[in-house]
């Protein structure tokens, strides 16, 4: 008996679990050590209440700070997610997410809200 082949599409992963509380119009910025060939990212209510917010922004390996403050003011150069929706961002192996920003629409957070993000590598 031989060792298994995986197919490219079933290739295992590592994936990093996150979440991040009472986002506001504040920029957060994470980084990925190794870069990343997916992230999922949804914001979400707590418990019985919905967040201020309406949309998170996103943007994806910018170059400095000052770039992601740009691209995330620009709706040209950001992804904008609905409140309650999970996106599937994919990267290419040659060029993983390095690094990505997150905020939303509101200036303040009333109420809990959550940022999920799984992210994840193939190994």
């Amino acid at each position: 008996m031989g060792l298994p082949v995986n197919p490219p599409d079933m290739k295992p992963a590592a994936v990093f679990c996150d979440e991040t509380n009472g986002m506001t119009t504040t920029i957060v910025r994470k980084t990925v050590p190794g870069g990343a060939s997916f992230i999922e990212l949804g914001l979400f209510g707590s418990t019985g209440s919905a967040p201020t917010a309406k949309f998170l922004y996103v943007c994806f390996n910018a170059l400095s700070d000052s770039e992601e403050v740009a691209m995330l003011a620009n709706p040209s150069s950001r992804f904008c997610i609905p409140v309650g929706e999970v996106q599937k961002f994919l990267f290419e192996a040659s060029d993983p997410c390095l690094r990505y920003a997150m905020a939303t629409d509101a200036a303040t957070e009333s109420v809990g809200s959550k940022v999920v993000q799984r992210v994840g590598s193939l190994v």
